[in-house]
């Protein structure tokens, strides 16, 4: 959409106030800051329970509860696999080889020494879930190339939404100078705007306005989840962001519960004082002895309740002194609590627990993560779009005579998601081999233990599923191949590995077709060597 300056002092006009929409959106994002990152915890999230608590107790709680962001890292912590999967691409079919370079290299480095996706991993994933309505702005200068930045939707008058792109946005005022007069911020399609209020005159600032090179405004919504009633955006966790309120009180209770219940409460049997007989006083002053308890309370060893031995019919006093211990059971309670309702939005938020809790056949485990797989799905969608779009304002930005509507730049992110540890991958592997699951199991659940184990060092992930690929009778131990398909077949099953290792490096470079004709020419005439002894 492009405006006229008249037409943006109107959308300033009648945006002198602050809509529903931008206050709810403001509203969502304190709260969720408060879960989340625990800012303004205890203001948010911390209140008396009335009827329930006195004023004492309730501000007790406030003062001594802790935010639950570390729920919230437990919570999140498996979107990171939307930027550590395996596949994916990353096209630049852009025809010029310097404005291609200029591209890759601001997009490699963009912005404190991370490339866009980091950039976007580090700052944006964060805001899409704390400040669904905030923006993703891409500013630029004469002196400074394109760079994203976090728009908070506190910085925000008003916005006109297309998806997640906008049509225009509208900041919020500022004072530029010693004056009270405000300056208001407003991006359309093709200008940005400067207009200077003062009292109820608009005026455009042409000194401060000009043309932005990016064919459209260079913001897009954190969130592309919308509220339909009221088109206000949503986090992607809004549908546990009551079970989390909860999860943030019981947790509060429960460490209230702690310190007024966690101490033992030590006892004793005391003796009369001997001064006043047990009456706390001396006459008319306080028993100097016992500070008027009319028993000795002291610790000093030389306070020393005796007790004589029973003699005859007596009997035996018992214990003179021991500890209250609390009342475990209900501490013991509160943390069930705790952990169920984790594990409620654990489940609502994924569709599935995230760890493995039980023992499961390798088809449960392939069904499992389904729904997990088809969250992280979703998450890179959006992902994948965020660096696509401003991948493409940035070759807007060095190509001035490209056509703006023309998307040169493709991201597509991999699929190829580890959800569970390493060693989990693993037993869950060897369970399913010796339970004898369809080949096309075990792949997967090879292939998923490759990636987790070597993802951070590409080199040794490529030849360690180059030598699956190669191997013979991958899944089976060399016992199993002699007993199926006898010596001959065992023995390239069992000599395989030391023929691997004799490989130089550029022997990875081959595709598996030709290491398999390699090793059957090594490994052949031995054969025949033992089977045929002379």
């Amino acid at each position: 959409m492009i405006l006229t300056s008249e037409q943006a002092i109107e959308i300033i006009k009648s945006n002198q106030q602050v809509s529903n929409k931008i206050k709810e959106g403001r509203s969502m994002a304190k709260e969720l800051r408060a879960l989340i990152k625990g800012i303004d915890f205890h203001d948010e999230l911390i209140n008396r329970i009335e009827k329930l608590e006195n004023a004492d107790k309730a501000v007790a709680r406030e003062k001594y509860s802790r935010s639950i962001k570390d729920f919230f890292q437990r919570l999140l912590r498996p979107v990171d696999n939307v930027y550590t999967s395996m596949g994916g691409s990353k096209i630049y079919d852009i025809k010029s080889d310097t404005i291609k370079a200029q591209t890759v290299e601001a997009v490699g480095e963009i912005r404190g020494g991370k490339s866009l996706e980091s950039w976007l991993q580090t700052f944006w994933m964060d805001a899409y879930h704390y400040d669904p309505s905030g923006v993703v702005f891409l500013e630029y200068s004469e002196e400074v190339e394109p760079y994203p930045t976090y728009k908070s939707i506190e910085s925000i008058r008003n916005y006109f939404g297309n998806g997640q792109k906008c049509e225009w946005i509208l900041f919020e005022p500022k004072k530029l100078d010693e004056t009270e007069d405000l300056y208001w911020r407003f991006v359309d399609g093709l200008n940005e705007f400067w207009i200077k209020q003062t009292g109820s005159i608009f005026v455009e600032v042409e000194e401060l306005s000009f043309e932005h090179p990016f064919g459209e405004v260079p913001a897009l919504i954190n969130s592309d989840m919308i509220r339909l009633e009221d088109n206000v955006r949503l986090s992607p966790i809004d549908n546990v962001v009551g079970a989390s309120r909860e999860y943030a009180r019981d947790l509060s209770i429960k460490t209230i519960y702690k310190f007024q219940n966690g101490f033992p409460i030590h006892w004793r049997k005391v003796s009369t004082c001997r001064s006043c007989h047990g009456t706390g006083k001396k006459g008319d002053k306080v028993c100097s002895d016992c500070n008027g308890k009319g028993v000795y309370l002291g610790k000093d060893v030389t306070d020393i309740v005796t007790v004589p031995i029973p003699t005859g019919d007596q009997k035996d006093v018992g214990e003179i002194a021991g500890y209250i211990a609390p009342d475990l059971s209900v501490w013991d309670q509160y943390t069930k609590e705790l952990e169920e309702t984790e594990e409620g939005v654990n489940k609502s938020h994924w569709g599935a627990m995230m760890e493995s809790q039980k023992v499961r056949t390798a088809t449960e485990v392939v069904a499992d993560v389904q729904p997990v797989i088809m969250r992280l799905n979703a998450y890179a969608d959006v992902a994948q779009m965020m660096e696509t779009q401003i991948s493409n304002w940035i070759v807007n930005y060095f190509d001035p005579t490209k056509n703006k509507e023309d998307k040169v730049v493709s991201v597509n992110y991999g699929r190829r998601y580890i959800i569970e540890p390493t060693d989990v991958i693993l037993k869950k592997y060897e369970e399913s081999r010796l339970q004898g699951v369809a080949t096309t199991i075990l792949d997967r659940l090879f292939s998923e233990y490759l990636i987790s184990k070597f993802k951070s060092d590409p080199i040794s992930l490529n030849q360690n599923e180059l030598k699956a690929e190669v191997e013979p009778y991958l899944h089976y131990t060399v016992k199993e191949v002699f007993d199926i398909f006898g010596r001959t077949e065992a023995q390239k099953k069992a000599m395989f590995g030391d023929w691997w290792e004799s490989l130089d490096s550029p022997d990875f470079d081959k595709s598996a077709e030709q290491l398999k004709a390699e090793y059957a020419a090594w490994i052949n005439p031995q054969i025949i060597t033992i089977e045929n002894p002379e």
